[in-house]
C-alpha cells in the first residue's frame, strides 16, 4: 500500500528519490500543522504547549519526516482530528473536508488499522463530551454530567481532565 502512496510522489520528482521524499515531507507536514491549529482553536492560551506536542516532539520528527508507513499513517491521523473536529464537533461540513478524510481513514484502515481502532473511542468519549455541553437544561446536564464523570480519578478519559485545566 505504501507503494501506491508514494508513487504519485515519485513520478511528481522525476522518479527522483530525493525530490521524491522532500515532496512526502511536504505533504506529511501538512497533518501536522493542520492538529497543531486544532490545538490552537481549542487552548489558544497554550501555543507553547501546542507548538511543542504537534511539530517539536522528537520521535514524531524522526517518524514523520521519511518514506515510512508511520509518516502516512501520522499525517493521515493528524488531518483525520483535525476534520473530525470540524464535522463532527463544530457542525461545519466541507465536501472537500470530507473527501480528505475518508481518503485519510483508508490510508490508515489500509496501513494500520489498528491506529484507527485505538483512535476510535477517544473520538467518541469526545464527541458525547461535546454533546452532554450542547444540553440545554442545566439540571440534566449536571446530572448527566455527574453519572458518567463522577469520579475524576477513575475517568477513563485523563484529556478532558487536562483540556479542562488549559482552557481555563
Amino acid at each position: 500500500m505504501v507503494s501506491r502512496v508514494i508513487t504519485p510522489f515519485l513520478f511528481f520528482g522525476f522518479n527522483s528519490y530525493l525530490l521524491g521524499s522532500i515532496l512526502i515531507a511536504t505533504f506529511s507536514f501538512f497533518g501536522p500543522w493542520k492538529l497543531f491549529q486544532l490545538f490552537l482553536t481549542l487552548a489558544p492560551n497554550a501555543k507553547r504547549i501546542a507548538l511543542i506536542s504537534a511539530l517539536f516532539f522528537p520521535s514524531v520528527v524522526f517518524w514523520g519526516s521519511g518514506i515510512f508507513k508511520d509518516t502516512i499513517t501520522y499525517a493521515s491521523l493528524c488531518y483525520l482530528v483535525y476534520g473530525f473536529y470540524h464535522t463532527v464537533i463544530r457542525r461545519n461540513i466541507s465536501v472537500w473536508r470530507i473527501i480528505f478524510s475518508l481518503i485519510t481513514v483508508y490510508f490508515i484502515l489500509t496501513i494500520k488499522p489498528y491506529v484507527f481502532l485505538a483512535m476510535l473511542p477517544g473520538a467518541l468519549i469526545w464527541y458525547f463530551f461535546r454533546s452532554i455541553q450542547g444540553i440545554q437544561n442545566a439540571f440534566i446536564r449536571k446530572r448527566y454530567h455527574s453519572i458518567h464523570l463522577r469520579d475524576k480519578h477513575r475517568t477513563l478519559c485523563p484529556y478532558l481532565l487536562l483540556h479542562r485545566r488549559i482552557v481555563r
